[in-house]
């Protein structure tokens, strides 16, 4: 082009769309967690099929466990609130932590950090609760439905799910540190 030409070149540049108004979108902080669980496999299994597993474990190692929850309705609501929990043990644990070095973004957000950190633990706590209600559901086509008393039961584990999911985070954020340099360090297991 510079031999054959050799006069100036002109492009031709065409109007600059203007870019969307930047505001603070209250589900960018839950967008950010599940990108997390999409980009990190093993976070991901971590947090949806560990618990899953976990449960497939202890009923091959407890024979007798999976003859009570199939003859109790109530053992299996106790059973899908386990899930929800073990989901939450390995997920809502690390509510503070998974921020590391941008904790500062968080701080610097136009709204409270604890309103900010209630929203990441309303987050794990609908996940949990998918898998508890999945449970309570295969729980009432295989149990025996006991009436009323199982319903309550069944909201017991719908209450239960939250309020743990709640004393997860609170508990994973009162033992962290989450400036720690090595991500080892962060969760103090005391």
């Amino acid at each position: 082009g510079f031999l054959i030409d050799t006069g100036t070149l002109q492009g031709n540049r065409q109007a600059r769309a203007s870019p969307p108004a930047t505001r603070w979108l209250p589900l960018s902080l839950l967008r950010k967690d599940l990108l997390l669980l999409r980009r990190d496999r093993a976070f991901l299994y971590q947090v949806m099929v560990v618990p899953v597993v976990m449960l497939a474990v202890q009923f091959i190692l407890n024979p007798d466990m999976g003859g009570a929850v199939a003859g109790s309705f109530r053992h299996a609501c106790m059973l899908a609130f386990v899930l929800g929990a073990y989901l939450l043990m390995f997920s809502a644990i690390g509510v503070i932590n998974v921020e590391g070095p941008a904790l500062w973004l968080l701080t610097s957000a136009p709204q409270t950090l604890a309103r900010l950190l209630l929203q990441k633990v309303a987050l794990w706590a609908g996940l949990g609760l998918i898998y508890a209600l999945a449970a309570i559901a295969m729980a009432v086509t295989m149990t025996p439905w006991p009436g009323a008393a199982g319903l309550a039961d069944a909201v017991m584990v719908v209450v239960g799910v939250p309020i743990f999911a709640v004393v997860t985070a609170g508990m994973g954020a009162a033992g962290s540190d989450p400036l720690a340099v090595e991500p080892q360090h962060r969760m103090d297991a005391g």
